[in-house]
């Protein structure tokens, strides 16, 4: 296809990060587990990100998936937050300080500082700067829709993961994060939403945590809503323990949800 781009969309288009073949590939590989969203497949995927960095030390996008990755491993607790937040922010500033135009380093940064700083209008900021300087990143709008939702913006959520899932229809995650959106004014919507992300990758544990949350709140809450978290549980997503013991309150079943008050008394006490 002839197609004409003026000057700036060009140099978008046609800018490669690494001439290095093999480092270009690890660096896909890592990304592709990083999609995946759980603990194993997050270790997975730094071991890749470590490899693409020894092929080509000046290849960007593996510290920022090595960021990204530190960004997960703090928000879901597989990490003590505060050192999840400094190896997240040691590997966004070698990014940067290696391409300081690189647009999906302002989208993690963005993202960190929402994550971890509460810094509201440097985390919009940075996110809005990551979206124009790369607007064809499905994440960049996917993790601005959340910084929105955060917001309660819902409808500029809404947009913005739209947006996400035009440019990458076939992600598990974003239709996952779109159909819980949708289903704050749309329940069927989100389910139906959520459904395909499932079926596209049945083990996608916040795709089971989601539509667990989805199951709970109508005024008549359904069983299904236990099924869909103990299935984020067992797949390794602590935090949905809470979400299960609230499942089994609304569900009027307080033996069980005691049980997992217990267990989350008992987690409390590990370290990490």
């Amino acid at each position: 296809l002839k197609v004409k781009l003026v000057k700036g969309e060009k140099t978008k288009v046609l800018k490669r990060h690494t001439r290095d073949k093999d480092a270009y590939n690890l660096f896909l590989k890592g990304r592709y587990f990083w999609n995946r969203r759980n603990e194993g497949d997050l270790k997975k995927a730094i071991e890749f990100y470590d490899e693409a960095i020894k092929t080509d030390p000046n290849y960007s996008l593996p510290y920022l998936g090595i960021a990204d990755h530190f960004i997960m491993m703090g928000l879901w607790n597989y990490l003590p937050p505060e050192t999840a937040r400094l190896r997240a922010k040691e590997a966004l500033d070698k990014a940067l300080e290696i391409d300081d135009q690189l647009g999906e380093a302002y989208t993690s940064l963005g993202y960190y500082q929402c994550l971890f700083d509460w810094d509201w209008p440097a985390a919009e900021n940075n996110l809005k700067r990551g979206i124009a300087l790369n607007p064809h990143n499905s994440m960049a709008h996917a993790w601005y829709g959340c910084y929105l939702f955060g917001m309660s913006r819902f409808e500029d959520a809404l947009a913005e993961l739209k947006m996400a899932l035009e440019i990458e229809p076939l992600s598990p995650i974003i239709n996952a994060l779109a159909g819980f959106v949708i289903s704050l004014t749309d329940p069927d919507g989100g389910k139906k939403q959520v459904d395909k992300a499932i079926e596209m990758e049945p083990n996608l544990a916040l795709a089971h945590l989601w539509m667990g949350m989805i199951y709970m709140y109508p005024e008549v809450v359904d069983e299904k809503t236990v099924e869909h978290l103990q299935i984020a549980v067992d797949l390794g997503l602590t935090f949905a323990l809470g979400w299960l013991g609230c499942a089994y309150g609304r569900l009027g079943k307080r033996e069980e949800a005691f049980k997992i008050l217990s267990q989350l008394d008992e987690l409390s006490k590990e370290r990490y």
